[in-house]
């Protein structure tokens, strides 16, 4: 069983969300009370990114130092790429096809959309 893909609406929401996570981690010594606020705030745009999507495919890949990869999609043309290159080490659940209709509906859907691995 590989790694879980994650698919997100947006990566601009993407990228407010991990510029937040930053700031979380500046926070988290310092004040508790805006800790709590930016904690907040990145549910909410957790909650407005997340599509519909989960799991169409899965890696086996992984960091230099056997952690999860940080591979981050940002494209349809990427994910294709991505999902046939033989050192991702992707597998499916499902057949071929379905997954490749499903993921072509994902970006037809979410065109600005990021899929990311956990």
């Amino acid at each position: 069983m590989g790694q879980h893909t994650w698919f997100l609406k947006s990566k601009d929401l993407y990228f407010k969300s991990e510029a937040l996570n930053e700031k979380l981690d500046e926070l988290e010594e310092k004040d508790l009370s805006e800790f709590f606020r930016v904690e907040e705030e990145m549910s909410k745009i957790y909650a407005q990114n997340s599509a519909p999507y989960h799991d169409l495919f899965r890696t086996g890949k992984r960091n230099s130092d056997g952690t999860y990869t940080d591979d981050i999609i940002f494209s349809r043309e990427e994910c294709f790429e991505w999902i046939n290159n033989p050192d991702n080490h992707v597998s499916f659940d499902e057949d071929n096809e379905w997954v490749t209709k499903q993921l072509n509906k994902f970006w037809d859907e979410y065109p600005d959309g990021v899929i990311y691995f956990g």
